[in-house]
C-alpha cells in the first residue's frame, strides 16, 4: 500500500522536503516531482430524477392555492402560484400516519420550480396552567420547617 510522504531533509540532500510514494512494507519509493492531479466534474442529478421525473406528476392530487394562507405569504411577491401539486409520502412512525409533500409550482408541473413543505398532523393543543418555577424549593422549605418543628415538639416532651 503506498502512502504519500514528506522526504526529510537530512535524508537526501537532493530531494530533500519532497513529497514521495512509498510503501510501508517493502523499500519502494517514487519521489513526486510534478503535480499530479485529475480534474473530474461531477453532475448534480437533479431533484425531478430522484422524485421519479417528469411521469411522476401525471396523475397526483391538486388544489387551488387561495384555501392555502401560506401560500399567499410565502410568494405574494415572487410567484404568482395556481394550483399546488400533491404527493403523498408516508412515514414509518406511529405518531403519524404520513406527510404531506407539496411540490409548489406554477402553473402545470414543471420540474424547475418547486418548494417542500411537510406538514405533520396538529395535535391538539391544550393550555397548560401556570407552572410556578420555585414550587419545588417551596415544598422542600415547608418539609423542612415540619421536620424542625417536629425535632422541638419531640425535644420539648423529653
Amino acid at each position: 500500500m503506498l502512502i504519500i510522504s514528506t522526504i526529510p531533509h537530512d535524508h537526501d540532500g537532493t530531494h530533500g522536503g519532497k513529497n514521495r510514494f512509498e510503501c510501508r512494507t517493502c523499500p519502494y519509493q517514487m519521489i513526486l516531482d510534478r503535480k499530479y492531479y485529475e480534474r473530474k466534474n461531477m453532475d448534480l442529478k437533479g431533484a425531478e430524477d430522484v422524485l421519479g421525473g417528469a411521469d411522476s406528476w401525471k396523475n397526483v392530487d391538486q388544489a387551488e392555492s387561495t384555501s392555502f394562507l401560506f401560500l399567499h405569504l410565502l410568494f405574494l411577491l415572487t410567484h404568482s402560484i395556481r394550483h399546488v401539486f400533491f404527493l403523498w409520502v408516508f412515514q414509518a412512525s406511529l405518531s403519524s400516519s404520513s406527510l404531506n409533500f407539496q411540490p409548489l409550482l406554477r402553473g402545470k408541473p414543471r420540474g424547475r420550480r418547486w418548494m417542500v413543505f411537510f406538514l405533520y398532523p396538529q395535535p391538539h393543543v391544550t393550555r397548560k396552567p401556570h407552572i410556578d418555577l420555585h414550587a419545588r424549593e417551596k415544598e422542600k422549605e415547608k418539609e423542612i420547617q415540619k421536620k424542625k418543628k417536629r425535632k422541638r415538639k419531640g425535644a420539648t416532651r423529653n
